[in-house]
């Protein structure tokens, strides 16, 4: 599989060693910011994705159930249709035939994408306070802060 540069998994890993060796961090993180913008763009793929790992295979209406949960947000129609479109288009999920039940499996691609993002969210919630990142008030609130705080001179505490 090739990445939006044409690079393929394989050579990937390796542009990520050697650019790290090389001091050359941005790029990695531009890789990485292209590669998982374009993965989950939709509002719902990260979400699928994580659930699929968590609770097995599952069609469309279990998807839906699942992701909105008891007190969960809406999922439209559209926009979880979209997101199983893009996984499907990008082999990290796949749909049995609707006579076979049509449920939706993530491939071993998902499935380790799944466990990166599993990793990333058990280091968020664990850091979260370390970090000074307040959710409440959403990303705008926060950096409208730490403007405000630098702005009147006030330094920001660690």
């Amino acid at each position: 599989m090739k990445n939006s540069r044409g690079i393929s998994t394989v050579e990937f890993d390796r542009h990520i060693s050697v650019a790290t060796t090389r001091g050359d961090g941005a790029d990695v993180v531009r890789e990485i910011h292209a590669v998982l913008g374009e993965i989950l763009k939709p509002r719902w793929a990260g979400p699928v994705l994580v659930d699929l790992a968590a609770r097995g295979p599952g069609r469309y209406t279990d998807l839906r159930d699942r992701l909105a949960g008891a007190d969960g947000p809406h999922v439209h129609n559209q926009s979880l249709s979209g997101a199983l479109r893009r996984l499907q288009r990008h082999a990290l999920i796949t749909q049995e035939p609707a006579d076979q039940g049509g449920e939706y499996t993530l491939t071993p691609l998902g499935a380790e994408l799944a466990d990166y993002l599993a990793r990333l969210d058990r280091w968020s919630r664990r850091h979260r306070d370390r970090l000074r990142l307040d959710f409440r008030r959403g990303a705008a609130g926060a950096a409208g802060a730490a403007g405000a705080a630098g702005r009147s001179g006030e330094k920001l505490s660690r």
